[in-house]
């Protein structure tokens, strides 16, 4: 809130007259001077509320009015509340699903490992060596490659995290 008030004071040309140090005067066409006095005050409120002096001046307006506008201020702060207590709900269930992934990701992931390694024993067994060496040297590749880039990418979102 700015309230600028601005005092005109006209007197006559005199050598008695002093202005205030505050005060500015200028010589006018007519020989008198002009004196102008200003005042700036500058408030600053911040809040769910009104300022004290309006919320008075706001009652004086429209009785009532202040109760309304703490109901409304109350009303408010329940439903961010809310809102706020919804969200951290979310997330909890956002952070639950990923975990339950990716329990899912690294069952189906060592039961392919498995089944690969087996499926190149049963290679190397039947006189494949070629094929089973192929198969579980590809398979132990992609495992340690997949635990490799986890780690890295772990690593970055932690960085991330703390940043």
């Amino acid at each position: 809130m700015k309230r600028a008030k601005k005092k005109t004071l006209l007197k006559h040309n005199s050598p008695q007259a002093t202005p205030p140090s505050s005060t500015t005067t200028t010589p006018n066409m007519t020989g008198m001077q002009v004196m102008q006095e200003q005042l700036l005050q500058h408030t600053k409120h911040t809040g769910p509320l009104p300022a004290p002096l309006d919320f008075s001046e706001y009652e004086k307006v429209l009785p009532g009015a202040a109760e309304r506008i703490l109901l409304m201020t109350e009303n408010e702060s329940k439903h961010r509340r809310a809102v706020e207590i919804k969200q951290i709900d979310v997330l909890e269930q956002l952070d639950l699903n990923l975990i339950n992934i990716n329990k899912r990701g690294q069952i189906f992931g060592f039961a392919v490992a498995i089944l690969c390694l087996i499926s190149a024993l049963i290679c190397v067994y039947l006189d494949h060596p070629t094929v089973g060496g192929t198969i579980g040297s590809t398979t132990i590749i992609g495992l340690v490659t997949v635990f490799i880039t986890g780690r890295r990418l772990r690593k970055i979102d932690t960085q991330k995290v703390k940043d």
